[in-house]
């Protein structure tokens, strides 16, 4: 999403009449400005509510009031912000893009309220996967790292293994019997 926004690859209205569609070239979510990715993403009114609403429009608003293109805007608040910053910045960019989107194709409106909340559950859950499958990976580490011992001096030892796999080995380590179903 990102990179498809600063290569100026949203199809806006804007970007559609450069491409010789025929449509209007106003905001569908503010019905006041010219429909371009600067205007989606950091002018229009709605937008502004989403980032005061996750606390990021002091970040923005200067870098926005400076530059009138979308990727030097971009580029300066990802620098400008921490890493738990950028991941809502990137999921409140997508979820704007989202609302503009429900609206031109389903004739769906959310409020700026839901977008944001829609970006930031968006986020959460990617976290959730990021956390469970780290757990995972070092569930999978732990287990790995277990090595055999050796029973104590004059026993056997025996290892099954779900497949009906068993090994019977002496108190040296040494083989002494397997069978396999």
């Amino acid at each position: 999403m990102l990179w498809r926004i600063c290569r100026n690859c949203l199809p806006t209205r804007v970007r559609l009449q450069i491409k010789g569609v025929n449509c209007p070239d106003n905001c569908v979510l503010c019905d006041e400005g010219t429909e371009d990715s600067m205007h989606i993403f950091f002018k229009c009114l709605n937008s502004v509510f989403c980032w005061q609403y996750v606390g990021l429009w002091s970040n923005i608003q200067p870098i926005a009031q400076s530059s009138q293109n979308v990727s030097t805007v971009i580029f300066n608040v990802l620098q400008s912000i921490g890493p738990n910053n950028q991941a809502v910045f990137a999921c409140i960019l997508w979820s704007i893009w989202k609302q503009r989107n429900d609206f031109i194709w389903r004739s769906e409106t959310s409020l700026w309220v839901a977008v944001c909340e829609r970006g930031l559950t968006l986020l959460a859950s990617w976290q959730n996967a990021q956390d469970s499958r780290n757990r995972t990976v070092v569930q999978v580490q732990e287990t790995v790292n277990h090595k055999w011992r050796k029973p104590a001096e004059g026993c056997y030892k025996c290892n099954i293994d779900a497949g009906l796999g068993v090994c019977i080995r002496d108190d040296q380590g040494s083989f002494v019997l397997a069978k396999t179903e």
